[in-house]
């Protein structure tokens, strides 16, 4: 039996190092797969952002025709620093740069204050992948992108009163945030019209 396990001993001392596999390149059918879900992930941020938007301001899609204003203003802060990077850097309609989910928060709340409803309305959508994120890294390292939309605004002024709305365009840059992420990390609202209609006018015409 000795000599059996002797022979075993010496065959495995013998046997050659095979080398380490190394990460295989992704295939060109993994990447468009990862693209198309990262684009999918990255169309998302802009609808979250009309949803958060709505919630800061006195919108009427909330669970009660009296919403609690302050629940509703968390629950819109905590999807912008979701979606936003904490160094983000945000302008709309030409306004000042505001840093951070937070300060544009508090900007957005300011400047639908005088509003009585507001819905905003995400349409056409375009994202150009710049760079996916390395999927051979652990920390998430890489990943750029650039997207379009149209916006679609309505502000109600008053109760059944004239209806503002704005037409335009979010140009945002977004990247991957390790633990986290896709994120906006730069993003410019350019307005491209505004129409003030009357309450009347916007229901016939399937906006009020």
């Amino acid at each position: 039996m000795s000599s059996l396990r002797d022979r075993a001993s010496n065959l495995l001392q013998r046997r050659p190092h095979l080398p380490r596999r190394r990460p295989s390149a992704p295939s060109a059918l993994n990447i468009a797969a990862r693209e198309t879900i990262a684009r999918q992930e990255i169309e998302y941020l802009r609808r979250l952002y009309a949803k958060a938007t709505d919630l800061l301001g006195p919108g009427k899609d909330h669970e009660s025709m009296v919403p609690d204003t302050e629940k509703y203003r968390t629950q819109g802060r905590e999807i912008y620093r979701r979606i936003f990077a904490e160094d983000a850097s945000v302008t709309a309609g030409g306004s000042p740069a505001v840093t951070g989910p937070d300060g544009w928060a508090d900007y957005v709340i300011n400047a639908l204050s005088g509003f009585t409803a507001t819905q905003h309305m995400i349409g056409s959508q375009l994202v150009e992948i710049d760079e996916l994120p390395d999927p051979r890294s652990t920390e998430g390292l890489g990943g750029h992108a650039t997207m379009q939309s149209y916006l679609n605004a309505l502000h109600e002024s008053a109760p059944g009163g004239d209806i503002w709305i704005v037409r335009g365009t979010y140009f945002d840059k977004v990247r991957m945030t390790p633990g986290i992420g896709w994120q906006i990390y730069e993003m410019n609202l350019v307005n491209t019209s505004g129409e003030l209609r009357s309450h009347q006018h916007a229901q016939e015409s399937g906006e009020g």
